[in-house]
């Protein structure tokens, strides 16, 4: 069956899990093709937030640091707890290379603040 694209943006894996699990309760899981199970099942293996905390996130690290959206989703869906491992992420935008390590700090304090809410 041909597939028609209705939107196309990025999402976290928490809208991901979220639409893929509201597709599995309107169809058995003999109509989600291979894919979509397989993505599925991912997603609830790896998810660590909640959609709104995701949202949160990603809208925290957007307006209030100017972090584009890409990394921002991909913030949201790793969750780093350290500098080190926020640094990783950002390593390769420039502008986001150039934070210092008390901005990322507060950078995690509030992804913190978030999830502990």
């Amino acid at each position: 069956m041909p597939r028609k694209i209705l939107d196309r943006r990025l999402i976290s894996l928490a809208e991901v899990k979220q639409i893929l699990e509201e597709k599995a309760q309107v169809l058995s899981s003999e109509d989600m093709d291979v894919y979509q199970q397989a993505t599925l099942d991912y997603s609830k293996k790896f998810t660590k937030t909640s959609v709104e905390q995701a949202k949160k996130i990603i809208q925290l690290l957007r307006n209030d640091f100017n972090v584009p959206e890409t990394y921002a989703i991909m913030v949201a869906n790793i969750l780093p707890t350290s500098v080190y491992e926020l640094r990783t992420i950002f390593e390769k935008e420039s502008a986001l290379k150039k934070l210092d390590d008390g901005m990322l700090q507060t950078i995690i304090s509030k992804i913190d603040d978030i999830l502990n809410a």
